[in-house]
C-alpha cells in the first residue's frame, strides 16, 4: 500500500470497482443464459418459438464499463426484428407493409417445419399463382408446393393477404430480466466481498 492516505483510498476505491465490474459482467452472463433458455426457447406467455435461432444467436454481452459513477452492462439484439417481440407487458406492435401493398402471411404449405416461410409469392418456387376470395373474405394466394414442378400437381394455398398485423410482445426486459437480475446481482456482489453474507 501506499503511504499516502489518498493514493491509499485511490486504490480501495480502484480495487471496488473492479470487484462490482466483476459481479456486473457475472451477472450479465447470468441473465443471458436465462434470456436464451427461458424466452427465446418455445413454450408459455413469455417466450419465443425458436424457428431460425437467428434472434437467440444475435444475443450479445458488452462488458461492464464505468462513466462517472456509474457501472453499467448490456445486452444487445442484433437482429432489427428483436424491437417487436421486447416491451412493455401487455404492448403489441402493428407491423404494415412498407415496399407493397398487403403482407403476405405463409400459411402451412409455404412454410417449413419450423414455421418459417419457404420463400415469398414473387419468388417463383410456387409456379403460376393466382388469388381468391375465401369465404370469410380473406384474399388467399394459391399455387403449387414448392418442389413439385412449376405449375405440377393441385393449386394449394400459401398465403394469406392482410393490411397489417398485431404482434404481442412476449418479453418484458423489465420485469423479466432487470428485476430477476436484481437479486442475482446482489448474490454476485457477496460472492465478490463487497457484502457481508447474511
Amino acid at each position: 500500500m501506499a503511504k499516502d492516505p489518498i493514493e491509499n483510498l485511490k486504490i480501495i476505491e480502484e480495487g471496488i470497482i473492479a470487484k462490482a465490474m466483476e459481479a456486473l459482467n457475472r451477472t450479465n452472463t447470468r441473465v443471458k443464459a436465462k434470456l436464451l433458455q427461458q424466452h427465446l426457447a418455445g413454450g408459455g406467455d413469455t417466450s419465443l418459438a425458436k424457428r431460425t435461432g437467428s434472434l437467440a444467436r444475435s444475443i450479445t454481452e458488452e462488458p461492464a464499463t464505468q462513466e462517472g459513477n456509474l457501472i453499467s452492462a448490456k445486452l444487445h439484439a442484433g437482429v432489427v426484428y428483436a424491437k417487436v417481440h421486447f416491451g412493455p407487458r401487455g404492448s403489441a406492435v402493428t407491423i404494415t407493409p412498407v415496399k407493397a401493398k398487403m403482407l403476405a402471411i405463409p400459411l402451412a404449405a409455404a412454410k417449413t417445419g419450423a414455421g418459417v416461410a419457404r420463400g415469398s409469392p414473387r419468388s417463383g418456387i410456387w409456379g403460376p399463382t393466382k388469388i381468391f376470395r375465401s369465404k370469410a373474405g380473406n384474399l388467399i394466394i394459391w399455387g403449387y408446393q414448392a418442389g413439385k414442378g412449376a405449375g405440377k400437381g393441385e393449386l394449394t394455398p400459401l398465403f394469406v393477404l392482410k393490411n397489417s398485423v398485431v404482434i404481442k410482445r412476449r418479453i418484458d426486459p423489465q420485469v423479466d430480466l432487470v428485476q430477476w437480475a436484481k437479486p442475482v446481482l446482489i448474490e454476485e456482489i457477496k460472492k465478490g466481498g463487497l457484502l457481508k453474507v447474511g
